[in-house]
This record gives structure tokens, C-alpha cells and sequence, in this order.
């Protein structure tokens, strides 16, 4: 199959976007739960990158990511400390939220690069 090279770059952005929108510590993703629910991204990050080191049964390149986002966030997976946490998401931001879930979901792909 031969495809178009910038066909090809619009892939490999959507592939590192998704990357970013990973739920997991400093990444964009991670910020935004973090945003939306407190309390609930800890647990969340953990389970993602559990998700994630499975998947590296099917993409090696799964482990790698995982292993990179678990030694720049120090092994904890968590969001660093902010000046006003209690501070709830105006309800105006919320519906943002959503619909980078949904370009989440929408990048999402468990093999990226099939062999």
C-alpha cells in the first residue's frame, strides 16, 4: 500500500497527539483529568499505564512509552503540585474536556505500526 507522504505526517501527528492525550502524569492528558477530577487522577494514570504496559504485548513501542512516561514523572504517575487546587473547572471548560476525550478516542490505536 503505498500512501502519500503527507498523508503519512498527518498520521504520525495524529499518533503523537494521542500520545500526549495519554491520562497519565505531566502529559496534556493528565493535566486535563487532573482539571476535571482531582481525586480521580492517580488512579486513573495508574490504570492507563497498566493498560498500556499490556498493550506491549501486541507493540513493543508500548513498553518504551510506558517506561518513558514512568521515568519522567519520577515512578510516581502523578500531577506535580499546583497553587489553587480546590479551585473547581468552570462548567464553560467542561464540555473542552470532553471533546478532547473524544480525540482520544479517536486516535487511540492499540498497534500502531503492524508488522
Amino acid at each position: 500500500l503505498m500512501v502519500h507522504p503527507i498523508a503519512v505526517a498527518g498520521w504520525f501527528g495524529m499518533f503523537v497527539t494521542m500520545l500526549n492525550l495519554l491520562p497519565m502524569a505531566q502529559l496534556d492528558g493528565g493535566h486535563i483529568v487532573y482539571a476535571v477530577a482531582p481525586r480521580f487522577h492517580q488512579p486513573l494514570a495508574r490504570g492507563i499505564w497498566f493498560l498500556i504496559m499490556l498493550l506491549g504485548y501486541f507493540w513493543i513501542g508500548w513498553l518504551f512509552w510506558g517506561f518513558v512516561v514512568l521515568v519522567l514523572s519520577r515512578g510516581r504517575l502523578r500531577h506535580p503540585p499546583v497553587l489553587d487546587a480546590y479551585r473547581p473547572l468552570p462548567p464553560s471548560r467542561r464540555w473542552l474536556a470532553w471533546a478532547i476525550l473524544v480525540l482520544f478516542i479517536l486516535t487511540f490505536v492499540p498497534v500502531p505500526f503492524p508488522s
